[in-house]
């Protein structure tokens, strides 16, 4: 196992788990290639090289067989990841890890945009790769009932942005889905996609910021210096509007930095005092920094994450339905592995907006630490707030999931088998027959002996048993849900 230094060297044991990590993807996928190599030659695996920190390394590995194997190659552009998928032959087990997911998994694991009435307003401020990430990650997230998300996304270049997400997501941003003469979205009534020009370090933005109310705030724009300057603005902005308007409710401001100490130095900005009264302290407006690098590569991120070991379970119940849909000639393939591994771990994020509807804001869903205070389980909310429209609801989630983050794993085989057999124009749902609305489902069902609807019930029914041992289900006290 080769490893980061923020990781404890552990010695490697029967069922070995090799970490490919290195500030370059074209390394990474070299090295998975000499993996399969060697692999395909030998019938254990002796070494493997790898760039840790730009520094060579060698670990010795003695006595692994192939199945006994599984490689974590670290990617950061998504193209590599399907290169890694699809061109190396291995009978290896190879699961993609990459650092953007393990940053957006963590934010929306501790802090998920949740309305507080009939609309959420979302403001991206960069579009660059954890942006765009961001966006899509919110498109399948934000899937409440009778709630109007909009997400307003800020670039300096609006045209390139929007013709790269059309690229990559083209059931969500299309003609059909654009307003004429604007650069706004509407995708089924719901959901609205605004792109905004400006320059974060001109005026007219903090006007913009000034001028307009959001509840929740997200600022990613590949550069620490430059997310922490423009936090700071945003506060305070808020803050002047705290005292102007009287607005005693914080709001999230999410940011990424990367550097410890200037990660520690903006977390630490907790509070500010009126001029007037310099005695009064307010603690609003707290500005949450992700993406420590020590955070990232962490055994806690890495190897013992709860978020994947949960979605393991996901896996396994999805496996366990599908065995009697064997005659299904459109069942995933192996080659689908790393897209179904990421949806399965949306469908665990997702739990928290399964509790906010069936209860707004009194549950939280936790990670599992020594202490597990006012424990519930998913079971008796939904005994205590029967709702029949969770299924409907996981449906719509895999579906957006899909739509923003599937496509990129389409081949012209399947899409071509699709449009054949469904005569569909929309791209996505040649991919899938699941992928319409559930109406479309029904009468999809028994022409093709899918089980889809029955599987989302089955998943939400196994809620408890998937998050057990590594995250619970907290009732939240008065004081935290005031927080919240």
């Amino acid at each position: 196992m080769l490893i980061d230094k923020s990781i404890k060297d552990i010695p490697l044991k029967k069922n070995a788990s090799v970490f490919l990590i290195s500030d370059n993807d074209i390394t990474n996928i070299h090295l998975l290639e000499q993996i399969s190599q060697h692999i395909n030659k030998n019938s254990c695996l002796d070494f493997i090289k790898c760039f840790a920190e730009k520094k060579c390394c060698i670990s010795q590995i003695g006595n692994i067989k192939k199945n006994e194997l599984i490689i974590y190659p670290f990617i950061k552009q998504r193209n590599h990841e399907i290169y890694a998928d699809n061109t190396v032959e291995l009978k290896t087990p190879v699961k993609v890890i990459n650092e953007v997911d393990l940053i957006i998994d963590d934010i929306l694991l501790k802090q998920p945009p949740l309305p507080t009435g009939k609309d959420i307003k979302i403001i991206i401020i960069g579009a660059g790769k954890i942006g765009t990430r961001f966006l899509k990650a919110l498109y399948w997230y934000c899937t409440f009932p009778d709630v109007t998300v909009t997400i307003t996304i800020v670039t300096p270049h609006c045209s390139q942005t929007i013709h790269e997400l059309s690229c990559d997501c083209p059931e969500v941003f299309n003609n059909k889905t654009k307003i004429k003469m604007s650069n706004t979205f509407i995708i089924r009534k719901s959901k609205k996609i605004i792109f905004k020009e400006y320059d974060v370090r001109n005026r007219d933005f903090i006007n913009y910021i000034d001028s307009n109310d959001f509840d929740y705030y997200f600022v990613a724009l590949g550069d620490d210096n430059l997310n922490a300057q423009t936090s700071i603005k945003i506060r305070q902005s808020l803050a002047q509007h705290y005292f102007t308007k009287k607005m005693c409710f914080s709001k999230p401001i999410i940011t990424i930095i990367m550097d410890q100490n200037l990660n520690n130095i903006v977390s630490n900005m907790k509070a500010f005092t009126d001029i007037k009264n310099p005695e009064t302290i307010f603690y609003n407006y707290k500005i949450d920094c992700y993406g420590r690098y020590n955070d990232i590569y962490s055994w806690a991120k890495i190897i013992n994450n709860p978020l994947i070991k949960a979605s393991a379970k996901v896996f396994a119940n999805r496996e366990k339905s599908s065995k009697s849909s064997e005659n299904n000639p459109y069942k995933i393939k192996k080659n689908d592995f790393q897209c179904n591994h990421r949806s399965n771990i949306a469908f665990v994020l997702h739990i928290q907006c399964k509790l906010h509807i069936l209860a707004k804001n009194q549950y939280q869903l936790a990670i599992i630490d020594d202490k597990k205070e006012n424990q519930v389980s998913f079971e008796s909310l939904l005994k205590e707030n029967p709702c029949d429209i969770l299924p409907q609801i996981e449906h719509e989630r895999w579906r957006c999931f899909y739509e923003t983050e599937g496509f990129q794993y389409v081949d012209n085989t399947t899409i071509i088998k699709y449009q054949n057999d469904f005569g569909l124009k929309n791209y996505l749902a040649k991919l899938h027959p699941a992928l319409c609305n559930q109406k479309e489902l029904l009468e999809r069902k028994n022409k093709f002996k899918t089980k889809y609807i029955e599987n989302d019930i089955n998943l939400i029914s196994n809620i408890d048993h998937i998050i057990e041992n590594e995250l619970f289900i907290k009732k939240l006290t008065k004081e935290e849900q005031s927080n919240e």
